[in-house]
């Protein structure tokens, strides 16, 4: 409902722009909100910075594709040792119930060297 409302809404004002009032707080926030960003993505190792020109540069350290394999280890490593067999067995059961196709996928995968998500090796 709350989705169908906002909907309603964005139309209205699309329609009929108002000038926008009170940015200051919504500025604040989301300049917050980046830096909080920033500063989490660099005390997990998960950016690098560069200077460039009279400033700096901030870039992943890991590709897409490293950082959903090291994340997979990591969640599968934490459910491992919080659940020990059950949890293989669990992950055996479910790649059974796989459909061939999609079941032969991870053969095809590239594997990376071990990187953790915080861009140390293991």
């Amino acid at each position: 409902m709350a989705a169908v409302s906002v909907a309603i809404t964005a139309v209205d004002r699309l329609l009929d722009p108002q000038e926008l009032q009170d940015v200051g707080v919504g500025i604040g926030i989301s300049a917050g909100a980046s830096l909080i960003n920033l500063v989490v993505g660099l005390a997990l190792g998960l950016l690098e910075r560069r200077s460039m020109n009279a400033g700096y540069v901030y870039s992943p350290r890991l590709s897409r594709s490293e950082y959903r394999e090291a994340r997979a280890r990591a969640e599968v490593g934490a459910l491992v040792n919080e659940y020990g067999e059950v949890a293989l067995v669990h992950f055996a059961r479910h790649m059974a119930e796989l459909d061939p196709e999609r079941r032969a996928a991870p053969a095809r995968w590239p594997l990376t060297t071990s990187v953790r998500p915080c861009g140390r090796p293991c």
